[in-house]
């Protein structure tokens, strides 16, 4: 029936077409206006926004830089000297050197057998490797060509059950910073929600209380008195820590929940960022380079690994 009308008066046509083009006009700015309809992504966009508080655009990485198949497992992340990190895979005991200019590995250390490694510093020469049962391996990276050259470990009372994710340097203690990913308590003390440990360099010890402490409770309190909406988030599992060179904040990244923590040394959260789930694939290393540019490493899954470069913004 319009079809004939179409066809027989322009100018019935016409009212026609401008009466459906203000109706689908109407439904669209509906749509847009609904809060309810964009709840789920104006939540996402309110934490990501956040991402420049911290000195970084994390949107948008000046660089990225795909791995060799040896690391699609990539788990830690370290500088090491210019234009070139340290990494470990999760799975393998090796320690490989990776140049980022060239985006190549140009040394492959074995250090110890396969098994669970998930985070490195390296410290002058040293090399620290630690494995999720926090056991800690060292050598010094000029001694790796000897042929009576072996990996020495430290022992601590963390176990499997802490599942250790993470390694960090706090030069001013000149200790080791270990972040547990699950169970927090230690040789019975008692500490709820998540911990990170010290290692004293200087004395050969291993400190059973707390660096610092934080909590997913703590997060949300963060975020309400930040004023972001929907504050309620997914559990803060730490899968990587650094510290930052020019602030010396505590920077924790997590896979589950892909999101960025910023704290101070008494535990205080300075800043939380929600992450780009399609850029972070599977954030599980961090680290700085001295003049505040910032690398983050994320695992293959089923493809190569892969580290972004963010750049400081000075503020």
């Amino acid at each position: 029936m319009i079809i004939k009308q179409f066809n027989s008066d322009n100018q019935t046509q016409k009212g026609v077409i401008h009466f459906i083009l203000i109706t689908m006009g109407s439904f669209i700015i509906s749509v847009s206006c609904n809060p309810q309809t964009n709840e789920k992504e104006n939540e996402q966009d309110s934490y990501v926004e956040r991402a420049i508080d911290v000195n970084y655009d994390l949107i948008h990485p000046v660089k990225r830089i795909s791995l060799h198949y040896d690391l699609e497992e990539i788990s830690g992340l370290s500088y090491y000297k210019k234009d070139v990190l340290a990494c470990v895979n999760d799975e393998k005991g090796r320690l490989y050197l990776f140049d980022v200019s060239k985006e190549k590995i140009i040394k492959d250390i074995k250090f110890g057998k396969g098994g669970d490694y998930e985070g490195v510093e390296i410290i002058g020469e040293m090399a620290y490797i630690i494995r999720s049962d926090g056991r800690i391996f060292h050598f010094n990276l000029n001694k790796t060509e000897q042929e009576d050259f072996e990996a020495k470990v430290l022992k601590t009372p963390l176990s499997a059950k802490n599942d250790v994710e993470g390694l960090g340097y706090d030069t001013q203690s000149n200790g080791l910073l270990i972040a547990c990913k699950e169970d927090a308590e230690v040789a019975k003390n008692n500490i709820n929600g998540k911990a990170i440990y010290a290692y004293d360099l200087d004395k050969s010890t291993f400190l059973k209380k707390p660096f610092l402490k934080t909590s997913h409770k703590k997060v949300e309190k963060f975020l309400e008195d930040q004023g972001v909406s929907g504050g309620k988030v997914e559990k803060f599992k730490p899968s990587g820590i650094a510290l930052h060179p020019r602030s010396g904040l505590i920077y924790l990244i997590a896979s589950v929940g892909k999101a960025l923590i910023v704290l101070d040394k008494e535990g205080a959260i300075k800043e939380y960022v929600k992450l780009d789930s399609k850029l972070f694939r599977q954030p599980e290393g961090i680290c700085f380079a001295p003049n505040g540019d910032m690398y983050i490493s994320s695992e293959g899954r089923a493809g190569r690994g892969y580290i972004l470069k963010f750049k400081f913004l000075r503020k």
